[in-house]
């Protein structure tokens, strides 16, 4: 009986706050835009519109995983570039934004910095022009 009947019909209409939300940004970009309009939790986000950005699952799915954020945030290596420190300094922006977004650019440039990411096939090359290696 739920033949030819759209997915609308046959579940009912979605409620408006699991409804995709369309985003229209200033002049300043994420800069000037209102978060607090579509997140009213205390958890933060991370800046999707930038090269690799998939990565940002993984980081929201450690930064929960508390032993390793515990780790993480008392990590500090005295290397120039460690994916280890980056992700400590990320989680500590995470727990200080309250809800604000992040930006993920500085593990992201670290991330693609390792020859593993590269070897693997991990980035995103098509995107990563944003990203060059220190000389």
């Amino acid at each position: 009986e739920d033949r030819g009947k759209t997915a609308r019909e046959r579940w009912g209409k979605v409620d408006s706050i699991y409804r995709r939300q369309e985003i229209k940004l200033g002049k300043l970009g994420l800069e000037d835009f209102n978060f607090r309009r579509f997140n009213s939790t205390r958890f933060s986000g991370l800046e999707n519109m930038i090269p690799n950005s998939y990565v940002n699952a993984w980081i929201h799915t450690a930064f929960f995983i508390l032993p390793l954020r515990a780790h993480m945030l008392n990590q500090l290596s005295s290397k120039e570039v460690c994916l280890a420190d980056e992700v400590g300094f990320l989680f500590h922006m995470l727990l200080q934004s309250h809800g604000e977004c992040c930006q993920a650019t500085n593990f992201l440039r670290a991330f693609s910095q390792l020859p593993e990411a590269s070897r693997l096939e991990l980035l995103d090359r098509s995107t990563a022009t944003a990203f060059v290696g220190r000389e």
